[in-house]
């Protein structure tokens, strides 16, 4: 059994088989297009200043992360300094530009 749901710009594959469902989460490509053009603003904008709160590193579509997920596991490790080192090496990559805004 399959059946497909949108809300805004995700879409969802459901699929039941052999008693077990399956998710599938994607992200509409025009979405996707749009942050990363959004990226590219914000790196092109001023440097930010006030990071007394902290400040955004990088905007990654939902797709993309999970993606990233599958090269770099400890993105989402519970170790601190594993987690750390994961982002560094995943955002210094070439192909990691376009999810930076600074």
């Amino acid at each position: 059994m399959e059946w497909h749901t949108k809300a805004g710009g995700w879409r969802q594959r459901h699929v039941i088989q052999d008693a077990k469902l399956t998710v599938e989460t994607t992200q509409d490509p025009a979405e996707r297009q749009l942050i990363l053009e959004r990226n590219e603003a914000l790196r092109n904008e001023r440097p930010q200043r006030d990071l007394s709160f902290g400040r955004q590193v990088a905007s990654i579509p939902v797709q993309d992360y999970c993606e990233a997920l599958q090269l770099f596991p400890d993105l989402r490790a519970t170790d601190k300094q594993a987690r750390e080192i994961a982002w560094a090496a995943f955002l210094a990559r070439p192909e990691s530009k376009k999810y930076l805004v600074q």
